[in-house]
């Protein structure tokens, strides 16, 4: 009789502690999802806030300016900024620093009467700064007015947030959301918080 007794309690207890588990496992699914979301959002929101304000355009869209005849790239209010936004890695900022050194590399060889003869953006004159005439992180020359949250992934410290971009028009009703544009933001989570360690854009 005892051992019946025992093996109930010892079920009971087993049983709780699956069912805690569960819930528990859900919940900080639950938590984690929404934090992806909110950092991939995040760095959207602020990026195309970024193209319709005229007084930020530039801290997203890069300048460069002519030093004798050398074009300078001005990122410097970029990487501030992005800094402050405290939902980017240090992969991620490595990764950007990259590209723009790649590109500034190439505009110390820059034929400077080839380009005052052409008459055209120095992004013309190499592909690796060819971001110069476009939205690099949407990979268009068109802005868009929003995005929001398609789905998310999520593998233990790693996580894929797809994002579905949208235009509004006041000839039409709602939105229309852009279906051939993916956006893939790959987060990974460093220490307690999610980061985004990379963006992956392309049209189908």
């Amino acid at each position: 009789m005892k051992q019946l007794i025992l093996l109930v309690i010892v079920s009971i207890l087993f049983s709780y502690q699956f069912a805690t588990g569960q819930t528990n496992s859900k919940e900080k699914f639950k938590s984690d999802s929404t934090e992806i979301a909110e950092k991939s959002l995040g760095f959207y929101e602020w990026y195309l806030s970024c193209l319709h304000d005229n007084s930020k355009y530039n801290i997203v869209q890069p300048l460069y300016e002519w030093k004798d005849t050398i074009p300078i790239l001005r990122v410097e209010e970029y990487f501030k900024n992005l800094r402050k936004l405290m939902i980017v890695s240090s992969t991620f900022l490595e990764s950007e620093r990259n590209r723009f050194q790649v590109c500034q590399d190439s505009l110390y060889h820059i034929n400077y009467s080839e380009v005052l003869e052409c008459g055209c953006s120095v992004g013309e004159f190499f592909s690796v700064c060819s971001f110069i005439d476009y939205y690099y992180w949407i990979s268009s020359q068109e802005r868009y007015n929003g995005c929001e949250v398609e789905k998310v992934e999520l593998n233990d410290t790693k996580a894929t947030c797809f994002l579905q971009f949208f235009h509004e028009s006041a000839n039409s009703n709602g939105k229309h959301i852009d279906t051939e544009f993916i956006c893939k933001v790959q987060l990974k989570k460093y220490d307690k918080y999610w980061l985004i360690d990379s963006i992956e854009t392309y049209f189908n």
